[in-house]
C-alpha cells in the first residue's frame, strides 16, 4: 500500500475500527509491538485516505495517545506522528477541533516530560517533534495575516487594547485627544492620531498587538522602564515601541517560519516552547527587551531599524542553537549575546570565510597572476624612498650623513655634510655603482658604530664593505629591498611581506566585490566549445 501497488480501499472501514480500539486508552494493549504497529498502520491510513481518516478522527482523540508516551521510544514516534497526520489532514470543519488538540497543555507537557527530557534521538523521532512544534507555530498564522477591521466583533477590544497600552505608560493622562497623541507618538506610533492604523498591515496584523498588550500587562515593569528610557533619550536615538514592536513581530514569525509546512528533512526543535505557556507571546517579550538593549548599544536612530534588526536577528539564531531547555535559559544566553559578541562573530565568520575562499582555484589563480603586479607596485614604492634619501646624525660632532639613490638609479650616493650646510648645496658625492655591488652585508655581520644602525655595501672581497648608516629599522628594509630589487634580486625584509600581504589581500577584496554572497567553486567552470561558425546577427 506504501508504494501505491494496492489501494488503501481494500482495507475495510470494520477493520481500522478495530485497529483504532487497540490504541484506545482504556483498552491498550500489553504487547508493545502490538500498540506500534496499529499506530503506525493508522497514520498511513490518515494521510493516504479521507474515509478512513474519518473513521480513525472519529474514534481517537488526542488524549488516547497520551499514556503511550510514557512507553518506549518507538511507540513515542508513532504517537507523534499520528497527532501530526490527524492535524494535518483534517477538514475545515474538523480544523477547531485538532487545532485545540494541538495546542492543549497536557499534550505539550506530556510530550515536553516523557519524551523531550529523556533526549530522544533516531532521526525520524526528531523530525516528528519538529514536525509538532512547526505545527504549533502555524496556529498564529490566522492571527498574523489578520489586519484589524473596523466591521469584527474583536475591533473594540482591539481600540481597548491600544488604548491600556498608552494609559499603563503614562496614566490616565491620555484621556483628552491632545494628550493621547502626544502619548501615540511617545510609544513610536506612525499614526498619531488614530495608531489602531499602524496594525491595518497584515501580516504582522493582531499578532502584533497581541504581543505588544501581553507584554504591558503580564511584563507591566519591563514594558513601563523601556517606554520611560526611551523618553528620556533625544528624538534622535529614540527606539519607537510601537514601530519596532511590529517589525519584531514579522521578525520572529520569520526566524520560526511562522505559516510554513513542515521541512521533510528538519529534524530542529527548540526544547524552550515546550516548557512554557503563552510561548510565542513570552519570546515576545523577551526579544522586545533585546531589541531596545541593542538599539542601545549600537546608538541606532529609526533610519537604523534595518540594521539593528538583522543584529537581532542573528542574536535569537545563535540563542536558540544552543537548544536552552527552558525560556530563562533562553534570556540568560542572550545576555552574552551583545552587540560587541555580534560584531566579533561576525569578523570571524567573515575571515573564516575568506580562508576557504582564499583556497578556490579560480581565487589561487587570480593571486597568482596579481602577485607579479604588487611586487613591481612595492619595488617602485622602494625606488622612490630611496630617491628622496635618508639622513642620520654623522659619526664626527655637527655633522649629518646622508644616503640616497642617484636618479637615473644606476648609483648609491653618499656623503657626510656639516650641519650648517644644505644638502642639496653639497657637491662631493660618494658613489657606489649599482651592478658593482657583490654582497648586502647585515650590520650584526659589520662592526657599526655603537648607537648606530646600518648594513654594509661589499663591491668585491678584497675591500672592505662601505657602511651605510639609517635612521631606523623600516629605513633598514627599504634599502636592503631597494638595492636588493636594483640587483634583480629578490626583496626578503619583513615589510615587504607585510606590504605584499596587505596590498594583495586590499586588491583580492577589490576584485572579487561582484562576487559577495556568490559561493566560488573549487574549479574553474569548463569553457564552452566555440561556435560552429562566427556570423553574428546584431539587431
Amino acid at each position: 500500500m506504501e508504494h501505491g501497488l494496492v489501494p488503501w480501499s481494500t482495507l475495510s472501514t470494520g477493520f481500522i475500527s478495530q485497529v483504532t480500539e487497540h490504541v484506545k486508552k482504556t483498552k491498550a494493549p500489553q504487547d508493545a509491538t502490538v500498540t506500534q504497529k496499529s499506530l503506525s498502520l493508522l497514520e498511513l491510513a490518515v494521510l493516504n485516505s479521507q474515509t478512513l481518516y474519518t473513521i480513525v478522527a472519529n474514534n481517537i482523540l488526542f488524549d488516547d495517545l497520551i499514556p503511550h508516551l510514557s512507553r518506549g521510544s518507538e511507540i513515542q514516534q508513532c504517537s507523534i506522528a499520528l497527532m501530526n497526520a490527524l492535524f494535518l489532514g483534517a477538514p475545515p470543519e474538523r480544523k477547531k477541533r485538532f487545532e485545540d488538540s494541538l495546542s492543549s497543555k497536557d499534550v505539550r507537557i506530556a510530550i515536553l516530560e516523557k519524551v523531550i527530557r529523556c533526549q530522544p534521538s533516531g532521526g525520524e523521532m526528531l523530525h516528528q517533534i519538529y514536525v509538532f512544534q512547526q505545527l504549533t507555530f502555524n496556529l498564529l498564522e490566522k492571527k498574523l495575516n489578520t489586519p484589524v477591521a473596523a466591521n469584527t466583533d474583536q475591533f473594540e477590544q482591539q481600540l481597548d487594547h491600544v488604548d491600556e497600552l498608552m494609559k499603563i505608560a503614562f496614566g490616565n493622562s491620555t484621556d483628552s485627544k491632545k494628550s493621547s497623541m502626544s502619548a501615540s507618538k511617545k510609544l513610536g506610533f506612525q499614526d498619531c492620531a488614530n495608531p489602531i492604523n499602524d496594525f491595518l498591515v497584515a501580516p504582522p496584523g493582531v499578532l502584533a498587538l497581541n504581543c505588544m498588550y501581553y507584554f504591558a500587562t503580564i511584563h507591566t515593569g519591563n514594558y513601563t522602564r523601556i517606554v520611560l528610557e526611551n523618553s528620556c533619550r533625544g528624538d534622535a536615538h529614540e527606539c519607537p515601541f510601537g514601530k519596532t514592536g511590529i517589525a519584531l513581530t514579522n521578525l520572529l514569525c520569520s526566524i520560526l517560519h511562522v505559516g510554513e509546512m513542515p521541512d521533510d528533512s528538519c529534524h530542529t526543535y527548540h526544547p524552550m516552547f515546550f516548557a512554557c505557556d503563552n510561548a510565542f507571546e513570552e519570546f515576545f517579550c523577551i526579544c522586545i527587551q533585546l531589541l531596545n538593549k541593542t538599539w542601545r548599544d549600537m546608538r541606532a536612530t529609526v533610519d537604523d531599524l534595518d540594521k539593528v534588526l538583522s543584529v537581532v536577528k542573528e542574536q535569537i539564531e545563535y540563542a536558540l542553537k544552543e537548544k536552552p531547555s527552558a525560556i530563562e535559559n533562553f534570556k540568560t544566553k542572550l545576555t552574552a549575546l551583545n552587540y560587541n559578541e555580534i560584531q566579533k562573530r561576525r569578523q570571524q565568520e567573515r575571515s573564516i570565510k575568506e580562508e576557504i575562499d582564499s583556497q578556490a582555484a579560480p581565487v589561487v589563480e587570480l593571486r597568482n597572476k596579481i602577485r607579479p603586479e604588487i611586487i613591481d607596485l612595492i619595488k617602485q614604492q622602494r625606488f622612490k624612498y630611496l630617491m628622496q634619501g635618508t639622513k642620520v646624525p654623522g659619526i664626527k660632532a655637527n655633522t649629518q650623513f646622508f644616503c640616497r639613490l642617484s636618479p637615473n638609479q644606476k648609483y648609491v650616493q653618499y656623503a657626510t655634510v656639516a650641519d650648517d650646510k644644505n644638502i642639496n648645496d653639497h657637491e662631493d658625492w660618494q658613489s657606489i655603482e649599482i651592478r658593482e655591488i657583490s654582497t648586502l652585508v647585515a650590520g650584526a655581520d659589520m662592526k657599526i658604530k655603537k648607537g648606530k644602525l646600518g648594513f654594509g655595501i661589499q663591491c668585491n672581497e678584497r675591500t672592505a664593505a662601505i657602511e651605510i648608516y639609517v635612521p631606523h629599522i623600516h629605513a633598514l628594509d627599504m634599502w636592503w629591498d631597494g638595492i636588493n630589487a636594483l640587483r634583480g634580486q629578490e626583496m626578503t625584509s619583513e615589510q615587504t611581506k607585510s606590504d605584499l600581504k596587505t596590498l594583495l589581500g586590499m586588491e583580492m577584496k577589490l576584485r572579487l566585490l561582484d562576487t559577495a554572497n556568490i559561493k566560488i567553486p573549487a574549479e574553474s567552470p569548463p569553457i564552452p566549445p566555440p561556435p560552429s561558425n562566427y556570423d553574428f546577427y546584431y539587431v
